[in-house]
């Protein structure tokens, strides 16, 4: 039975009510599912104010240590950690300072730092991140060291991750047309 075959209806003074309660059901339908959508995209796909300045903070934590005894593979960790945790927040400054602590780490702590990718090879989202921030925000100095350190002491292991970020070093020295060593 459907809404204008009920007989014993007036269709001028229960009709009307019978569309605005369907109209207002739909409208509270629609809000609803673009509350909730807006929601999830706040919460999954921005970066808030808090993570971005907690980030920040971790990545100066983590340059600081550049200059201690810390290995390249607990640094490596650590980054790992927070791609995971707040990879949506990888652009603008974060993302530039990522590329120069990526660099600095694969141009001074190469020694440990092929062990920690040995240990992760299974991970190409973080592989690919890492292959991302290989960029002309590193300084020439560590883009030289890095081309060296994979040119010359990639174990086999790493035949794949070295090949991906010597392509993607032709690529910078390509793009920085004349920074080629």
């Amino acid at each position: 039975m459907n809404l204008f075959t009920i007989r014993n209806i007036s269709p001028a003074t229960s009709f009307p009510r019978y569309r605005t309660i369907i109209g207002n059901f739909r409208w509270i339908s629609v809000i609803a599912a673009t509350v909730t959508l807006l929601g999830a995209e706040g919460r999954a796909g921005q970066c808030s104010s808090k993570d971005s300045d907690y980030l920040d903070k971790a990545i100066v934590r983590a340059e600081k240590t550049l200059t201690s005894p810390v290995s390249g593979q607990k640094i490596w960790s650590e980054i790992r950690g927070l791609f995971k945790k707040y990879g949506k927040c990888d652009d603008g400054y974060i993302a530039e300072e990522i590329s120069d602590l990526a660099g600095k780490l694969l141009a001074t702590r190469w020694s440990t730092s092929k062990s920690f990718f040995i240990s992760t090879q299974g991970d190409e989202k973080f592989i690919n991140f890492v292959e991302r921030h290989v960029s002309m925000v590193i300084p020439p100095d560590d883009l030289a060291q890095m081309r060296h350190n994979l040119e010359t002491d990639c174990p086999k292991a790493l035949k794949s991750f070295c090949g991906k970020i010597l392509n993607k070093l032709a690529g910078v020295y390509k793009e920085a047309d004349g920074l080629h060593p």
